[in-house]
């Protein structure tokens, strides 16, 4: 697809990579904790600190590369989106058209989510200056 996806793509690959290089980092000093402890005589914090690492390692194992991780499920499912839903340019004329071609069923459902709308906004804030503003440059398609 190209800009914007490859972009985030990257973005999301690289704070991924970060992830993981974090995970490492703690990993690493859990294990110097676990073996200072143990050279200190002291086996039982050892220990704990030794499982720590472990689970500190798993961790970054699950946030590594490939596909099975849970980053590389993710791209694996932005890149199925990207490539299989939505596609070509959704402007005015295609949303009118598909708006002449609807089923009674669709006219319906979409009348009632607008109308539900309106009634989520009527007593909501009226920006008077923005929506006169707004009548005005419509004002002119009548001139």
């Amino acid at each position: 697809m190209g800009e914007p996806y490859d972009t985030y793509r990257w973005q999301f690959l690289n704070a991924t990579t970060t992830m993981s290089t974090y995970w490492g980092r703690v990993y690493d000093e859990c294990y110097d904790l676990y073996q200072a402890l143990g050279a200190e005589g002291n086996p039982n914090s050892g220990g704990e600190a030794y499982q720590m690492s472990t689970h500190f390692n798993a961790l970054r194992a699950r946030w590594g590369a490939g596909s099975t991780t849970f980053p590389g499920r993710c791209l694996q499912m932005f890149d199925y989106f990207n490539d299989n839903i939505g596609g070509g340019d959704f402007d005015m004329d295609v949303l009118l058209t598909a708006m002449l071609d609807a089923t009674p069923e669709q006219i319906t459902k979409f009348m009632g989510i607008t109308q539900a709308y309106k009634v989520a906004v009527w007593d909501a804030p009226f920006n008077e200056e923005f929506y006169a503003a707004l009548a005005r440059g419509f004002k002119v398609w009548g001139a």
